[in-house]
């Protein structure tokens, strides 16, 4: 706690404690004879009271309170990391179990998550797969939005940034709630870019039989590559 007053009261304050010792001198026989009432009492405390506030103190406590936060990391788990010639499944679970193992050494606190379709909480790091259908890298935010009050200290975010399922990464361009760290993987070189270019479905379809769908897929980038193409529903 801090005590400072205004330094703008020099001259008035020699007059206040020529006050004072006027007072006191005033009721010297009451303080030599023992004989204090408490109306005495009362107002040499009043006027001290009066005096502290005329010299108008400002007085700043300092508190310091610790808040456990966690980092909030996030791994995703799409198919397309399988398609990279590097990192291989192994150096990338590997990669990841290091992370982890040097937040643990500086005692930090986490949440571990895997996304692609949705979002999980593994066991183990080392049973981690790489089999989801799809990247919706859009429930990572609203995971973050919805324990946004459950002391998050950030988020880190290992993907290769192939999102095919979800909003628009830009719509997330100016997120700033929290602080986010994103970590690439996969190779450098852009991989084939896929569009549906049309689906035909038959306008009557009976339940229990087959319904046939054509679709025609255009792709833009190197041939003879494979692919992996997932389509969904308005139910995901």
């Amino acid at each position: 706690m801090n005590l400072s007053i205004e330094p703008s009261y020099n001259l008035i304050s020699i007059l206040i404690f020529f006050s004072i010792l006027i007072i006191i001198l005033s009721y010297y026989k009451f303080l030599k004879n023992n004989n204090l009432n408490y109306l005495i009492i009362f107002r040499t405390a009043l006027i001290v009271f009066l005096i502290i506030l005329f010299f108008d103190p400002t007085i700043v406590v300092n508190k310091e309170k610790n808040k456990k936060l966690f980092w909030h990391i996030y791994i995703d788990n799409s198919l397309s990391l399988n398609y990279y010639k590097q990192p291989s499944y192994n150096s990338y679970i590997k990669g990841i179990s290091n992370f982890i193992q040097k937040i643990k050494n500086k005692n930090i606190d986490y949440k571990l998550s895997t996304f692609g379709s949705e979002i999980d909480t593994p066991v183990e790091i080392s049973k981690i797969k790489i089999n989801a259908n799809s990247t919706n890298i859009g429930l990572v935010f609203d995971d973050l939005n919805i324990n946004y009050e459950k002391n998050i200290a950030g988020a880190i975010i290992f993907t290769d940034g192939q999102v095919n399922q979800g909003p628009l990464l830009s719509k997330f361009s100016n997120y700033n709630e929290l602080p986010i760290h994103i970590v690439g993987i996969g190779d450098t070189i852009p991989m084939l870019d896929v569009s549906i270019q049309s689906v035909d479905i038959p306008p009557i379809s009976v339940k229990g039989e087959k319904v046939n769908i054509d679709a025609i897929i255009s792709s833009v980038g190197n041939l003879k590559v494979r692919v992996n193409v997932t389509l969904f529903d308005n139910n995901n």
